[in-house]
């Protein structure tokens, strides 16, 4: 089967994107579920937007380039080197510097009202957000590849799901462990 036929594409994404609704289903069932907390520190759903779009763009970018270098073979599955370490910890490190930048931003708003442990709960969030999304990417473009799926097909939509879900987690484990 040609890599960039419409039929692939489409197969390809079907069964993904009912998956993917499915997921994002599950982030707003724990936001329910969490109903009571989030009305007690109502901070917390202004979060819920910027930490799962931050999220889901580290694990698609990962997920993008773990694509393109297994395409290339420059990576190989079960095979750990130096291009898969330094997409790993390229990842990680913008990811926990962006969540770095935008806590200290949210720091700024004090003067305005916003309370001064948004930005460690967010930092703290984001660190775990980072964790997840560039993990499960390389571990869903690893598995795609492995099964003949494009992970160019497989990984974006997954990955944004995921850090709805992870996104949401994260929050409320970083503002219990922070105690808010």
């Amino acid at each position: 089967m040609e890599a960039y036929s419409f039929r692939r594409i489409v197969s390809e994404l079907y069964f993904i994107l009912l998956l993917s609704a499915a997921l994002s289903f599950a982030a707003g069932f724990i936001l329910q579920e969490n109903l009571d907390k989030i009305l007690k520190t109502s901070m917390l759903i202004a979060l819920v937007p910027p930490i799962n779009d931050m999220g889901g763009n580290i694990g698609c970018i990962v997920g993008s380039r773990m694509g393109t270098a297994l395409h290339l073979g420059t990576i190989r599955p079960g095979r750990r080197g130096g291009t898969l370490r330094k997409n790993f910890w390229g990842g990680i490190t913008s990811g926990i510097l962006s969540f770095a930048a935008t806590g200290l931003a949210l720091l700024c708003l004090k003067p305005l009202g916003v309370p001064r442990w948004v930005a460690p709960v967010f930092f703290l969030a984001g660190v775990f957000q980072t964790l997840i999304a560039v993990y499960v990417s390389i571990s869903l473009a690893f598995i795609a590849f492995e099964k003949g799926l494009d992970p160019d097909n497989v990984v974006a939509p997954l990955i944004t799901s995921i850090c709805d879900i992870g996104g949401v987690v994260s929050l409320f484990l970083a503002a219990r462990l922070l105690g808010i």
